[in-house]
Order: structure tokens, then sequence, then C-alpha cells
């Protein structure tokens, strides 16, 4: 089954073209681990809830962990890689101008998921 992604057609007020339009997605919710972890258990998986928000919630605190080590992290639904930013002066570390940052990809899940989906223009 195809997921559906639907979006607005809004005008471009920053071109000459007054046919130029781009695509604003309508938004259906927010959604958290605990409501994905819901939709999980009403797809059948037969495990104690708790246990399955206890592992979840251990993998993301295992994940940034790592990340935040140095390791390229990939979780099938996306990679992440951490990079230093800001300038370097004398060698030292400065906080108010150096941070650590991180790069996300979409992984192979996510890629698939993207193939997945037609986008449904709602209306303009």
């Amino acid at each position: 089954m195809k997921n559906v992604l639907k979006a607005w057609l809004i005008k471009n007020r920053l071109t000459k073209n007054s046919t130029e339009l781009y695509a604003q997605v309508s938004t259906e919710g927010k959604i958290g681990v605990s409501e994905i972890i819901d939709e999980i258990m009403k797809d059948g998986l037969d495990m104690n809830r708790e246990l399955v928000l206890d592992i979840v919630n251990r993998f993301n605190q295992k994940s940034a962990e790592m990340v935040v080590t140095g390791h390229n992290v990939n979780t099938g639904l996306v990679r992440m890689r951490p990079i230093v930013k800001g300038s370097f002066f004398n060698y030292d570390w400065n906080p108010n101008i150096n941070w650590i940052d991180i790069t996300l990809m979409h992984g192979s899940d996510l890629s698939a998921a993207i193939a997945n989906t037609t986008v449904q223009i709602i209306g303009e």
C-alpha cells in the first residue's frame, strides 16, 4: 500500500512568474515514541508495552552516545555523523564559538518509505 503525503500549493511570491507554486505539507499532527509504540502494538506486536518503550528509549540513548563519541551511526531509519563546527584559535576549544553538530541523512528504511509515497495536492 502506498503512503500518501498531502500538500497545499502556495504561490511563490519571491518570483516574477505568477504561475510558479511550491508545496507546503499538510501536517497531520505530532507523533512521539509512545504513540509510535501504540501504533506498533495495534499492528499486532505481542509484547509488554513498557518493555518495548524501555528498549526503544535505550536504543535512542545508546545511538546518541555512540554518535557523540565519534561513531558514524546507521539505524536503518537515519544515518548520523558527528561534526565539530566553528573556527579554532590557538588550538583551543571555545564553547562560545565551537560546537558539536550531527549530520542526519535518511537511511535505507526511510528511503524505501519515500519511494513508496505519493503526494496528493489538496488545494491552493
